[in-house]
């Protein structure tokens, strides 16, 4: 990922050519929460709810939103929403993750494996 949550909300939101306080208010909150998360001061707020009111506000493109979500997850050591709920319902993923755990596949592996899709 090229950015980091805040970096990535400060330039989309200045492509938007909203102020801070124009943005926060799609969430309820004060300039100075989008100030402090463009700073890294905050993380990237916690409900999809309002992950998806800035996305809304910022107008991102399906791709946009794709790394906007996928950055505001790892601000917070988590997965992407949607993410999880597609290893929640497939248990068979689960395995495949803990064998990958257990084996300590590495991110060529798995780069591999997908380019042989």
């Amino acid at each position: 990922m090229a950015y980091k949550f805040g970096e990535y909300l400060r330039v989309k939101r200045n492509k938007a050519k909203l102020t801070q306080e124009q943005l926060a208010s799609a969430i309820e909150k004060t300039g100075m929460y989008i100030s402090n998360i463009e700073k890294g001061k905050n993380y990237a707020p916690p409900k999809q709810t309002d992950l998806d009111a800035l996305a809304e506000k910022l107008n991102l493109t399906q791709e946009e939103r794709i790394t906007f979500f996928e950055a505001a997850a790892a601000d917070r050591s988590t997965l992407p929403k949607d993410m999880i709920d597609y290893i929640n319902k497939c248990p068979s993923l689960r395995d495949l993750i803990r064998i990958a755990i257990d084996r300590n596949i590495s991110d060529n592996d798995w780069k591999a494996l997908i380019d042989s899709l």
